[in-house]
């Protein structure tokens, strides 16, 4: 299995609390922070990395609008929501508004549904919750009885909501006999570069995987005005996307900083940082093609970043139905992505399970990124960045 992930992460740098009187932007800081503490617990391993905080914040919210007790308090901690609940469910609703952007420039967006046991009866105000700030529908499977069946229904789901980039979010087993509610979120993106790499200038180039080893592989060129800054061992690079309410943010870092002191570096304020130092400059680009695909399961992770309640016999979900009785079971999220000469295509999925319980100018600057680095695609206007990745193999 490939190990890539993605990372969706929400940055602004001075953005009022989740609540408050703002709107769509005061999930940002929310979703920004989560989606640095999951980075930093996912980045131990080898490989790319690639995925979705936002898509997983998502699930995992409404997941949240169903919890009471310590089960919601640790999840608030973790999604860094505040406690009230009602302030979170509102942000999440109106930040997917902002968001959704079917027939612009670019395609982006995001679906939310759950596929609960039938018979089982689930509280109508947690139903509505989903419904009304999450655009999520209820639909009954039968996990006693046809368990496969159901996991079938939920991958066709997740499939056609991410244009077959993710036809299988649920392996066989994930879902059991014992499953009671699937929490399901889709997001997918899809975007033409503002200005595209030539085809006619890829080449293959040297990649520097480590200090002593190479790689050839497929490097697109250009030169043009983008978003730059060169400071504190890094380059900052930043590319729009038709219609320019997206961008890719590329992180490069000095060859004596290298990767891992680059993601030593990375919290929210640093990101933050990175992202408002580029002014308009004329730079030579050069960037590998690369496409690869990643999963996780994230019930370990989470459970070791303060949410343990949650996956135990002890969790607390009587929001969502009489007596409570649930627990996750995991949380499972699968993510893809594909960078060329034309542009970009994303797409990540997250599916919670629960359980019974128990730019003649002077010469160019010059960005190479034949090193690993970091990148992020983010949505301009509400400071949110959608994706966050590593690229270390560009081979996958």
């Amino acid at each position: 299995m490939n190990t890539a992930m993605i990372v969706p992460v929400l940055l602004l740098a001075a953005v009022p609390a989740v609540g408050g009187a703002d709107g769509p932007a005061d999930l940002t800081p929310a979703v920004n922070a989560f989606t640095v503490d999951t980075y930093q617990a996912l980045r131990t391993g080898d490989g790319n990395i690639f995925l979705s905080p936002a898509s997983i914040s998502y699930a995992l919210g409404m997941t949240r609008s169903g919890a009471r007790g310590a089960t919601a308090t640790e999840m608030d901690r973790v999604l860094h929501l505040p406690t009230d609940g009602t302030g979170a469910v509102a942000a999440y609703g109106d930040l997917m508004g902002v968001l959704d952007s079917e027939g612009r420039a670019h395609t982006l967006r995001l679906a939310n549904r759950l596929y609960g046991q039938t018979g089982l009866a689930f509280r109508p105000e947690f139903l509505a919750t989903v419904r009304d700030f999450f655009g999520g529908g209820f639909e009954q499977v039968d996990y006693r009885s046809d368990a496969d069946g159901a996991r079938r229904t939920i991958n066709a789901w997740v499939s056609d909501r991410t244009e077959e980039r993710i036809p299988e979010l649920l392996a066989s087993g994930t879902v059991n006999e014992s499953t009671r509610l699937v929490l399901v979120n889709a997001i997918y993106f899809l975007g033409d570069w503002k200005t595209p790499f030539p085809a006619e200038s890829t080449h293959p180039q040297d990649f520097h995987l480590t200090d002593t080893t190479t790689a050839s592989v497929p490097m697109m060129n250009e030169t043009a005005s983008f978003g730059y800054a060169a400071a504190d061992d890094v380059q900052i690079l930043t590319m729009p996307y038709e219609g320019d309410e997206l961008e890719m943010v590329v992180v490069l870092p000095a060859e004596d900083l290298g990767l891992a002191g680059l993601e030593a570096r990375l919290t929210t304020g640093t990101l933050a940082d990175w992202l408002a130092a580029p002014t308009r400059a004329r730079v030579a680009v050069t960037l590998p093609k690369f496409e690869f695909t990643a999963e996780f399961q994230l019930g370990h992770t989470l459970a070791e970043m303060g949410m343990p309640t949650a996956f135990g016999d002890a969790a607390d979900f009587s929001g969502m139905i009489d007596g409570g009785g649930l627990a996750i079971d995991n949380v499972v999220h699968k993510a893809y992505v594909r960078v060329d000469e034309k542009g970009t295509e994303a797409a990540a999925a997250t599916g919670v399970t629960m359980r019974a319980t128990s730019v003649m100018p002077a010469p160019p600057e010059v960005f190479t990124a034949d090193r690993p680095f970091l990148f992020l695609i983010r949505h301009k206007p509400s400071g949110t960045v959608l994706f966050l990745g590593r690229v270390v193999d560009p081979r996958g």
